[in-house]
């Protein structure tokens, strides 16, 4: 009876001890909650689309699936994207998913630049800004959606047409297009048929300014927005000055509005990306990031493609 006793205890003390390792090991799973702070705009931050309110949902539902904490410091006209950034640094976290075009804000950097040191990992979003300053950067190949507008004017190109392109402070990113549209322009010995037209902030400025150079250029026919906004008020522009038939405007950025000009044709080439994949893949890389695991790269490219009124038309992409 004795030695069954103890065979029984030893039982109990082993089922006990694994029991206990169990609840362990799953408090210690409940504990790989890692806090990150997502520095974006606001929507109304990028006038006519929904660009960062696709951006946010991508990183709203990965989050929801991950074992992330997010916090959110939604940038405005009041309060700026260095602000926020500053405030998010004060929480301590683990992570930044964090956006910004300013490559000349040193104060800015130098925080940037700090946090990484002190273990923070840093996702950038949009706008590369320099390897110097993030872990993993999500977004498009700017230089090549560039590009891409440029290859599809020069096929329709005839000799003689007049370009204006649209040039306007907006981001990086939208420097990156307009730049490798000016390149490809220049290699194909296309440079002195386009000219710019420089834009002010303010709606209404952008509206009339368009106008203007429309109205003060002879023999435009083709209209380049590197901008979603932009592309947008280009559209309007030429709507009511009844020339959407005689100048065909090729641009950038997807919204409801940017497809329906896309279908009458007022819009003739629409290059459009994944917003949501965008904020989905850099809640994912971030995860990645803070479990320890070692990217295999630090720029990763979410789908971009050209359409055009005729694949509105057939219903397949170009």
């Amino acid at each position: 009876m004795r030695v069954k006793k103890i065979v029984r205890l030893m039982i109990m003390i082993f089922l006990f001890s694994f029991l206990t390792g169990c609840q362990s090991e799953e408090t210690m799973e409940e504990e790989k909650t890692y806090r990150v702070a997502a520095i974006l705009p606001e929507n109304n931050k990028i006038r006519a689309t929904d660009f960062w309110e696709q951006v946010w949902s991508g990183i709203h539902d990965s989050a929801q699936m991950s074992q992330i904490a997010l916090s959110e410091y939604s940038s405005d006209d009041s309060h700026g994207i260095e602000e926020r950034f500053e405030m998010a640094l004060l929480a301590k976290g683990d992570g930044m998913i964090l956006f910004t075009s300013d490559s000349t804000n040193e104060k800015l950097l130098a925080s940037i630049r700090t946090a990484r040191e002190e273990g923070r990992k840093i996702v950038m979003v949009d706008t590369d800004i320099g390897e110097d300053y993030y872990d993993a950067f999500i977004g498009i190949d700017n230089e090549e959606a560039g590009y891409q507008l440029g290859k599809y004017l020069i096929e329709h190109y005839r000799e003689g047409d007049k370009i204006l392109a649209i040039n306007v402070n907006a981001s990086g990113a939208v420097e990156k297009r307009k730049q490798a549209f000016l390149e490809i322009m220049e290699e194909e010995g296309l440079r002195d048929a386009v000219s710019m037209v420089s834009l002010e902030e303010d709606n209404e400025e952008r509206l009339m300014g368009i106008w203007q150079a429309l109205n003060n250029t002879e023999e435009v026919r083709w209209l380049v927005s590197f901008d979603p906004s932009c592309t947008i008020q280009a559209a309007e522009t030429l709507l009511r000055m009844k020339l959407s038939l005689e100048v065909s405007l090729i641009g950038f950025g997807e919204s409801e509005s940017a497809e329906e000009y896309l279908k009458d044709q007022t819009i003739r080439a629409l290059l459009v990306q994944d917003n949501y994949s965008m904020g989905k893949l850099a809640v994912e890389k971030m995860c990645e990031l803070l479990n320890g695991e070692e990217l295999k790269e630090k720029q990763y490219y979410v789908d971009s493609m050209l359409l055009t009124a005729k694949d509105q038309e057939s219903g397949s992409g170009g």
